[in-house]
């Protein structure tokens, strides 16, 4: 009989009370918990970070095929606040002498209309757009500058604010980022290119 209660009492012993029980799980939870917090803090890095390349991908794309146009054409004006810019060509065709880069802030996208005359009059084709449709044109404003001496060098200066996730299109966050959108990036770009 002795014997038969040793066996109860080692048995007992080996294994874990409830109090030992409760402790373990609240170890493993907080334990889970971290690796969550950390594993999401990741991902929205890696989310952020995506679309941050995105965004600059995009700007680069568009300043870079601005900068080619302005530089093989003559700035003929700047009109609407700054947001087009009426470029004349250097060798003028039959079908298109001057064409306009312009932000259409309905679509949020940059594009070109090629024109039959030298003053941005008369559309002669459709326009092309510049800007790709993955991210938005929020803000696009160009600058005349001229270079001091007698034969001044002009350029121009590029401000665009670049958008890449949800706009808001009215109230007072028009052409911003929602609120609640932490996957929305919005940066500002500015280039100066001159003239040949």
């Amino acid at each position: 009989m002795n014997k038969i209660r040793t066996q109860k009492n080692k048995a007992a012993k080996n294994g874990f009370t409830l109090v030992e029980l409760l402790f373990a799980c609240a170890i493993l939870g907080f334990m889970l918990t971290i690796t969550l917090v950390t594993f999401i803090g990741v991902f929205r890095f890696y989310i952020w970070s995506r679309t941050t390349r995105t965004t600059q991908e995009a700007a680069r794309q568009v300043l870079n095929t601005m900068t080619r146009n302005i530089q093989d054409r003559k700035i003929y004006q700047i009109t609407g606040s700054g947001q087009n810019l009426c470029l004349n060509s250097v060798t003028p065709t039959v079908n298109e002498k001057s064409s306009e880069i312009y932000l259409d802030t309905t679509t949020h996208v940059v594009a070109q209309q090629p024109f039959a005359d030298v003053n941005c009059q008369n559309s002669s084709a459709s326009p092309t757009i510049i800007s790709p449709q993955s991210v938005a044109i929020t803000a696009l404003k160009f600058t005349q500058v001229k270079g001091p001496g007698p034969s001044p060098t002009t350029s121009v200066v590029i401000d665009m604010e670049v958008t890449n996730g949800v706009v808001d299109t009215v109230g007072p966050n028009a052409g911003k980022c929602r609120p609640a959108d932490n996957f929305c990036d919005q940066a500002t770009f500015t280039t100066a290119v001159m003239q040949r």
